[in-house]
């Protein structure tokens, strides 16, 4: 099961790195900064290691467990990227508005995969609990 979620998430990451290499490279003629790549393997393992934590967190007993367990990790991964965006741009500044939008829509589209999954996973392992 594991093996699937990666092969989502990693097609994720290829979709947005072939979508900020045309933007960068094609539309603005610069080439795109490594640090949008690197940041898409960062999403990829926060995700898979997020997963593997509510996947435990789901099979115990008390049922809040699971709700601070996801609570917890999307707070800590959102924190993390804030941190790791605003250091980023921090240093550098050239086209800090195209990587601002590539860095949140990308947020968003592993959240939204992040979801979709998670749902799934639920649904397969209890469905007592949706």
């Amino acid at each position: 099961m594991l093996r699937n979620k990666a092969i989502v998430y990693l097609s994720g990451a290829a979709f947005m790195g072939l979508l900020s290499y045309f933007f960068f490279e094609i539309h603005l003629g610069v080439s795109t900064p490594v640090f949008l790549y690197v940041s898409y393997i960062m999403f990829v393992v926060l995700s898979l290691v997020g997963h593997r934590l509510m996947l435990g967190a789901s099979k115990k007993k008390e049922s809040y467990q699971f709700v601070n367990t996801y609570l917890g990790i999307t707070a800590v991964k959102m924190f993390l990227v804030l941190v790791v965006l605003t250091i980023y741009l921090y240093f550098n500044k050239t086209h800090l508005f195209q990587v601002g939008i590539f860095y949140a829509l990308t947020y968003l589209i592993f959240l939204a995969i992040d979801v979709v999954l998670l749902l799934k996973m639920l649904r397969d392992n209890s469905p007592s609990i949706i």
